[in-house]
């Protein structure tokens, strides 16, 4: 990455530190670069969270092997309740599962499977409330993002960057922000542990803030 490169980083969903400690969180996290290369686009406080506290990034832990047999051995199990998943996030957002996704969505109450579902029903509902309050008709959430977006870079218009970077719901916004027009094309997208891997969220996209052009044109790298 160039010595020039602007990057942008938008966080997910939850408490996080204040904007601050989580962009000095970011700064460790992004150390190739220097701190006035990374913009923190911040929006825990518009969802109603209050800061908490971390440890030092360096203090986080590798997973361990444990870990990762318990992801090897639960791995099939999510990948069954998927379609399961989608139906809630569909009933969460306000859409039809049928319309949006399919009937493959649901998941007969003798699979395996439906007590991840039955459980990702009661997670949609509540700690992921925001993205059903992202996705409402004239959203507080989204539109308070929006006016951040607006003073990201100089209070330059539509915002530039070179990369943008964006965790779990944070990709969500990002691909609204860069399909809307509200930031410029970027070289590169990263995004992690992305629900836009799920067809009923770029479906929800599609639904409620229609593209100025397609996200595919949003990024070249």
């Amino acid at each position: 990455m160039t010595s020039k490169a602007k990057v942008l980083v938008v966080h997910g969903l939850a408490q996080k530190p204040a904007a601050p400690l989580l962009k000095a969180h970011v700064n460790y996290c992004l150390d190739c670069l220097r701190p006035d290369q990374i913009t923190l686009l911040y929006w825990a406080d518009l969802a109603g969270y209050p800061p908490r506290t971390w440890n030092s990034p360096a203090d986080y832990r590798v997973s361990g092997k444990l870990d990762h047999l318990r992801r090897k051995v639960f791995g099939f199990t999510r990948q069954i309740a998927r379609k399961g998943v989608e139906h809630s996030i569909a009933i969460a957002l306000g859409l039809d599962p049928i319309t949006c996704c399919g009937s493959t969505c649901f998941v007969p109450s003798t699979w395996i499977a439906a007590p991840v579902e039955k459980e990702a029903r009661t997670l949609f509902g509540t700690q992921l409330r925001e993205m059903a309050n992202y996705f409402s008709a004239g959203s507080e959430l989204r539109q308070g993002i929006l006016q951040r977006v607006f003073t990201l870079d100089s209070n330059v218009f539509p915002a530039r960057f070179d990369v943008a970077i964006g965790h779990s719901m944070g990709s969500v916004i990002l691909a609204d922000m860069l399909r809307t027009g509200a930031i410029m094309p970027v070289t590169h997208l990263v995004t992690i542990g992305s629900p836009l891997g799920l067809g009923v969220v770029r479906y929800a996209l599609d639904e409620y803030y229609p593209a100025a052009f397609p996200l595919s044109q949003c990024y070249s790298g």
